[in-house]
Parts: structure tokens; C-alpha cells; sequence
């Protein structure tokens, strides 16, 4: 019995004999059962408190009636153990002291365990740490940035059609009153200019303007690029510890569907729903599953091709359905989702080393595969259809 309770066990008597040692004691000691008969506790394990005032077993036979205490152990085997020590007086009927029950912990394996643990709480919010500072970094780039991006916005808004409008009318008009000006626009060698110098001067501000315009455009798709980067590390990179419950992908893909409906009719992008009752619940964050989805149907209505392809039909099609006893989700998508095309060829591959898969795709890869799932993209251009599933059961 003393042998399975993990820690040295001594027993001795009022003169300090060893009486009684468990295996971990005589480990402790470098002895056995027969070389210590007889032996003092302090001749097989001394230590710093021995043969001192300070010894606790002196100070139990002194009257104290229980003693914890840490010192370190001067093993024959080992120079120099940590231990917590606990003694306890044994007491006959009358109530005499009788003996001493010691009882030595090896602190080493402990504290070690302490250390990993108090490493692990530091590294943890070390990370929460740069978790926090990151998003407010990101917040303060978005504070940053939006003024910005209304001022690109508002340049964009501006033009110089007035200017032109302006110019125009005074060409129309002069060409229109040309009789009354025949005299000075045949004959005077300025007069003669004007009507080619307006025409040049016109056409010099439309060249200006399309310049003008494109870079503006460049700008502000940069905005929109950098707005998105920073939304996805605020939303993919929350440093709250992850709970997770059952939830229903219908609800969720309901709700997404519904708050990008107007980004969709802007698009002219209907989304069709085809959603199966009573699928499996599925075990994630609900935050992890609705940045899953939101990004999934925002990169759904990305325009194939740099312009998009206006004289191609745009549409959406999100499905749920039971494989294999598991929920799965699909978004298909007509004319659009180009950041899905160009996943599609690496559809294996946790992220392409051209870049072509975007973080957005990425991350939800990422919270796909990590869960057990599969994540797969399937594309067909010649039919500029482009599919994207994700089945939330392993294999």
C-alpha cells in the first residue's frame, strides 16, 4: 500500500531509527530493507534541517503536531533533490509519542510540469497579445483608409463633362452661326484655326479624362483590395477562443444570402437556393461558419475576367444536400466567380504557389480541413461554370 502512493515514505521512532521505508524512500536513500536497519534517518538521506533545531522531526518530538516544509535531499545517488517534506507524529493509546511518519515528494517532475504549463500561459498571451495589437492595428489601417477611399470615391463621382459639355455647345453654336462668321473663319487666318484647335482641344480632354478615370479606378480597386485584406485577418484571426456548437448550414446560408442581396442586384447576380431540410447539424464556431460562408458567396459574384464578360449570362446557385450521411454545401456559379476559377486547377493544393488562391479562399480552406472536411473547386471553362463544395464530414 505504501509503495503505490507515488512519494517517500519513512517511518521511524523516537530516536530517529529508520523503522519502516516504502520503495520510492529506499530509492531515494540508494539502500534497501537490510542495509538500513539500524541506520539514523539523517545517516541515509540527509539534508540542510539535519541534526539541527530546525530538523522536523525533532521539532514533532519537541510537541509540534504536524510539519510541511520544502528542503533539498543529499542522496547518495543523486547530489541534490528537491522535496516537500510532511511529518506527523504517531501516538500510543496513552498518547505518548511512539514515532514519526515522513513523507518525502520529489518536487523535480513537478516543477517541470509547473514550468511547461507556466511557459504554455505565457506563449498564450503572448499570442493573445499580438492577437489584440494586430486588430488594433488593422483597425487604425481601416480608419485610415476609409477617408481615403471616399475621397477617391468623390474624385471619381467628379468629371469633366461640364467642361466639355461647355466646349461643345460653343463648337455646335459656332457651326450652326457659321454664315454670320464667314467672313472671319475663311478669311482671317485665326478664324481659320478655331474649328480644328476646338475640335483637338475636345478631344485632348477626353484622352485626359479616360486617364484620368482609369487611374482612379486602379485607386480604388486597390481600396477595395486592402479593405478586404484587412476584414479578412479581423474576422479570420479573433483572438476568442473558438466555441463551438451545432448548427444549421440552412440558417446560416439563409442569412448570408439575405444580408449580400443588394451587393448581388448591384451585380445582376440573381442567387437561387436549394436548400435540403433537415441535414445534420454541423459542429463549428458560428463565426468561423458565417465568415465561411459570406466569403464563399462574395467570391461567387467576383466578374470572370478583368471587365467580366457582359454578354455572358451571371447567375448563383447555392445547394445543400446529404453525402454519405454528411451535410454538404455547394455554390455554383454561371459567367462569375472568377477567384473560384483560378482555385479550381489547384484544387489539391492547400494554396497555389502563384497566388491565384486569394487569402479569402484560403482561409476557408483552412477552417474547412481543419475541421475534418473536404474542400474541393471544380471548373469547366468552356462552360464558364465553376463549382465550389465542401463536404463537413471527413473523407
Amino acid at each position: 500500500m505504501l509503495d503505490a502512493v507515488g512519494e517517500g515514505v519513512l517511518y521511524v521512532d523516537t530516536a530517529l531509527q529508520v523503522q519502516l521505508a516504502n520503495a520510492e524512500a529506499l530509492k531515494m536513500m540508494g539502500a534497501d530493507g537490510e542495509s538500513m536497519e539500524g541506520k539514523k534517518c539523517y545517516d541515509l538521506l540527509s539534508n540542510a534541517l539535519c541534526e539541527t533545531d530546525a530538523c522536523v522531526l525533532r521539532r514533532i518530538l519537541n510537541g509540534e503536531e504536524k510539519i510541511e516544509t520544502e528542503t533539498r535531499l543529499r542522496s547518495p545517488q543523486e547530489a541534490d533533490i528537491p522535496v516537500a517534506v510532511t511529518a506527523r507524529p504517531v501516538k500510543d493509546r496513552a498518547g505518548n509519542i511512539v514515532g514519526i511518519v515522513e513523507s518525502l515528494r520529489d518536487l523535480r517532475e513537478i516543477r517541470k510540469s509547473a514550468e511547461k504549463t507556466r511557459k504554455a500561459l505565457e506563449l498564450r498571451a503572448l499570442a493573445e497579445g499580438y492577437a489584440r495589437m494586430s486588430a488594433l492595428m488593422l483597425h487604425n489601417m481601416g480608419n485610415m483608409l476609409t477617408p481615403l477611399h471616399i475621397e477617391v470615391q468623390g474624385m471619381e463621382a467628379e468629371t469633366t463633362k461640364t467642361e466639355l459639355e461647355y466646349l461643345r455647345r460653343c463648337h455646335d453654336d459656332l457651326a450652326l452661326h457659321l454664315n454670320d462668321l464667314e467672313v472671319y473663319v475663311r478669311n482671317d487666318e485665326r478664324g481659320k484655326k478655331l474649328f480644328p484647335f476646338m475640335k483637338k482641344l475636345i478631344q485632348s480632354l477626353h484622352r485626359e479624362e479616360k486617364r484620368r478615370l482609369e487611374g482612379l479606378r486602379h485607386l480604388s480597386s486597390g481600396f477595395d483590395r486592402v479593405s478586404d485584406f484587412l476584414m479578412l485577418q479581423k474576422n479570420y484571426g479573433h483572438p476568442d477562443e473558438e466555441i463551438e456548437s451545432p448548427l444549421d448550414i440552412n440558417t446560416m446560408i439563409e442569412a448570408s444570402v439575405k444580408m449580400q442581396s443588394l451587393k448581388s442586384q448591384e451585380k445582376g447576380i440573381p442567387i437561387e437556393k436549394d436548400l435540403r431540410p433537415a441535414l445534420p447539424r454541423v459542429m463549428m464556431d458560428e463565426n468561423r461558419m458565417r465568415f465561411l460562408i459570406d466569403e464563399l458567396i462574395r467570391n461567387a459574384m467576383e466578374p470572370d475576367g478583368p471587365e467580366g464578360h457582359p454578354e455572358r449570362e451571371k447567375k448563383m446557385r447555392v445547394r445543400t444536400f446529404l453525402d454519405a450521411g454528411g451535410s454538404v454545401m455547394e455554390i455554383g456559379c454561371t459567367g462569375c466567380g472568377a477567384a473560384f476559377r483560378k482555385a479550381g486547377a489547384y484544387s489539391t493544393s492547400p494554396i497555389n504557389r502563384d497566388g491565384s488562391e486569394g487569402l479569402g479562399l484560403y482561409y476557408c480552406r483552412r477552417i474547412v480541413e481543419a475541421r475534418g472536411g473536404v474542400f474541393s473547386v471544380e471548373s469547366n471553362p468552356a462552360s464558364s461554370v465553376t463549382t465550389v463544395r465542401i463536404n463537413f464530414t471527413k473523407g
